[in-house]
């Protein structure tokens, strides 16, 4: 086990309300971002559920948040620096890419120098596109991604799922499979 079931849920929110299946007692509600405290009291409760299947708790989390810009505070959880709640516009995705920054140069330098002997090859194949994705710059040789603006759609055509855009000001669609 990497992480305790506490030191996953500190930091945390739930998705939703913790309630003592006995009693019907509210333990931890949804609103709250957990304390070390409270993820020791709910972790002993589930930790304690004689079937496994029933040891499971829904948290927020980053890869199913909704939001439709970025991420919200309660999928994001705590700030590791504070330890409160994350703040509206706080660069959480460059501080997640500072925190890849150095173990990704270890990784790059073992790729490159195995068994104490530095490879011939250039060294640089590669970084070049790892340092666009960083700095989010654009990248030298874009992708197209549709050959006309506009807005995209679903539809079924003989039993196949197509895509289908459609550009509002020149009433242009484009069909893809």
């Amino acid at each position: 086990m990497i992480e305790t079931l506490q030191e996953r849920l500190t930091g945390r929110f739930l998705l939703e309300d913790f309630v003592d299946e006995k009693t019907g007692e509210l333990i931890m509600s949804k609103d709250k971002m957990m304390t070390e405290d409270d993820a020791a009291k709910v972790a002993a409760i589930v930790n304690a559920r004689p079937n496994e299947a029933d040891r499971r708790i829904k948290i927020r989390s980053l890869l199913t948040c909704e939001s439709d810009h970025g991420v919200c505070i309660k999928c994001y959880g705590s700030n590791l620096a504070t330890g409160e709640p994350v703040t509206v516009g706080e660069a959480v995705g460059i501080i997640a890419a500072q925190s890849i920054g150095e173990p990704g140069t270890q990784l790059t330098m073992r790729t490159f120098h195995t068994g104490g002997i530095a490879s011939s090859q250039d060294i640089t194949q590669g970084l070049p596109r790892v340092e666009e994705l960083f700095e989010a710059r654009k990248p030298k040789t874009l992708a197209i991604l549709a050959e006309i603006d506009g807005y995209l759609s679903f539809r079924e055509i003989k039993k196949n799922e197509h895509i289908v855009i459609t550009n509002p000001e020149t009433a242009e669609e484009k069909t893809y499979l």
